[in-house]
């Protein structure tokens, strides 16, 4: 058997490096909103390359995390894929929780509408939890 290969796209990957902190606090905020572990993607919605390719290069730690990707029940994989609407307003409360402890907000910084009740990262999870 004879072949020729061409190589018609090629993008080079890269590690992600010094996440260990990004990481442990995404983990931390998902803990707090589903009551449990993230689980790994499989790996079929997976790829070398990914938008968060460009910061590994120059060595801006970044990570992926989203929403589950659906497919309509009783659909062929062609036919599209969507997001539930509860699913993006559950990242979106990971996402807050995880930009708070990262950016390190304190108490008296973070205060809701006009109110001078301090609100922490633990009392954004209570507000966000069962909504």
């Amino acid at each position: 058997m004879e072949a020729d290969i061409q190589i018609y796209l090629y993008r080079a990957g890269y590690v992600a490096e010094n996440i260990d902190e990004l990481k442990k606090v995404l983990e931390e905020s998902h803990q707090k909103i589903f009551g449990r572990a993230t689980q790994p993607v499989p790996t079929a919605v997976t790829s070398m390359w990914r938008d968060i390719n460009v910061f590994n290069e120059v060595g801006i730690p970044a990570l992926t995390f989203g929403p589950p990707r659906s497919i309509p029940e009783g659909s062929d994989k062609s036919k599209g894929k969507f997001m539930y609407i509860n699913d993006l307003i559950d990242v979106t409360k990971i996402y807050a929780l995880t930009g708070l402890d990262i950016c390190k907000v304190s108490d008296q910084f973070l205060k809701l509408g006009r109110s001078s009740s301090k609100v922490t990262s633990r009392r954004y999870t209570q507000l966000f939890k069962n909504k």
